[in-house]
């Protein structure tokens, strides 16, 4: 299992891993950059259907937004 820690780098791809065989669906992650031009995690999200159950992501638009990066802070909330 991944275990994140404040100011931690972490590979993108090991991050959606886990969450993957956590939850079953792969997220779609948007990253931002910090003060020191880090690539960090600002969004996590997941799609839902019309009742609300998590469904794989298909809508155009949907895709990872982090440039390309694998190496992504994950800070302290």
């Amino acid at each position: 299992m991944l275990e994140l820690r404040q100011m931690e780098n972490c590979i993108a791809t090991a991050m959606k891993s886990a969450i993957t065989s956590a939850v079953g669906l792969t997220p779609k992650i948007k990253c931002s950059r910090n003060k020191w031009k880090q690539y960090q995690l600002h969004e996590m999200y997941f799609c839902v259907n019309k009742t609300s159950y998590l469904t794989p992501c298909k809508a155009q638009g949907l895709q990872d937004k982090c440039d390309g990066h694998e190496d992504i802070y994950f800070h302290k909330f």
